[in-house]
């Protein structure tokens, strides 16, 4: 029975193997995947058969700013403290 431990145990193994070059990439990552596979498996009862694989997510659209009521009030505050703090590092007290 895989345990946290274990599998944290044998991910250190084959992350040595793999940096070693005793192993491809190829070999790296699916044993990592069957190990964590497993894990999963021990830790919530879920088999990787089970899960369904992910979908392609839409481009989100960047919302555009329509009128100047929209837009950030902060931008002219924070730039007043960044000038005055620029002053002060400076040495001009203004």
């Amino acid at each position: 029975m895989m345990n946290i431990s274990e599998c944290s145990k044998q991910l250190k193994l084959l992350t040595k193997a793999h940096v070693n070059y005793s192993i491809s990439i190829e070999e790296y990552l699916s044993d990592r995947k069957a190990l964590l596979d497993e894990l999963d498996f021990n830790i919530n009862g879920i088999s990787s058969e089970q899960v369904a694989p992910p979908q392609e997510l839409e481009p989100t659209a960047v919302p555009t700013i329509a009128n100047d009521e929209q837009q950030d009030k902060t931008q002219p505050y924070f730039a007043g403290k960044i000038d005055r703090c620029m002053s002060f590092i400076k040495g001009s007290n203004n």
